[in-house]
């Protein structure tokens, strides 16, 4: 009697055991599947993100990236890889620039003279743009940005996302266009003084 009860405590001990067993494995299954989706999306919008000339970003609320595209790193940061300006302000890049440019004072001073976006954005809790503009590695960059709250899933502010598309040859253009209208306007203003003020008619052959 005794050997059968314990050979059934056994027999049932095995079966738990087996069945937490079975239970855990598929449990470590489960989230090596969530693991491994999580991966391929990353993936997917790390190539996306970095397959477009827009520059992208995300930062948390002191202003250190969480992300950032490879447009960002080479035409802004000038980071070694995407993964460096993790954890690490625009300021740490900036002074990097100018301390290996010292004979530049200008080498890099972009966005020095604009608005502090992130701090408009989280206090309007609203998506936002705006003009950024300044030097970057001693040539003059003009950003149209785009900036949003980052939200959790909590709805809690963490940061802030962002785009910034390379405006610089526009505005150059619109600059010429406007300086080109101006000096017609004057030549125009100029002849009818001539023909208005002149007491005897204007011949133009």
């Amino acid at each position: 009697m005794a050997r059968d009860h314990l050979e059934r405590v056994v027999a049932e001990r095995t079966a738990e055991l087996e069945e937490a067993n079975r239970a855990l494995r598929e449990t470590v299954e489960k989230r090596e599947e969530a693991l491994q989706r999580y991966r391929s999306l990353y993936t997917m919008l790390r190539s996306m993100c970095d397959n477009v000339p827009d520059m992208i970003w995300a930062k948390d609320l002191d202003k250190r990236y969480l992300f950032a595209n490879r447009s960002l790193c080479e035409n802004l940061l000038n980071a070694q890889d995407t993964k460096e300006p993790e954890g690490r302000t625009d300021l740490f890049f900036a002074e990097r620039e100018r301390k290996a440019h010292p004979e530049d004072p200008h080498w890099h001073d972009f966005g020095e003279i604009c608005t502090d976006s992130d701090a408009a954005v989280v206090k309007e809790k609203r998506a936002m743009r705006f003009d950024e503009y300044g030097n970057v590695k001693g040539r003059f960059l003009f950003l149209d940005v785009h900036k949003a709250p980052f939200y959790d899933e909590s709805g809690r502010i963490i940061g802030i996302v962002g785009c910034g598309r390379d405006v610089t040859q526009e505005k150059r253009l619109e600059q010429e266009r406007e300086k080109a209208v101006a000096a017609l306007r004057e030549s125009e203003a100029r002849f009818r003084s001539i023909f208005e003020l002149s007491p005897e008619p204007v011949s133009l052959s």
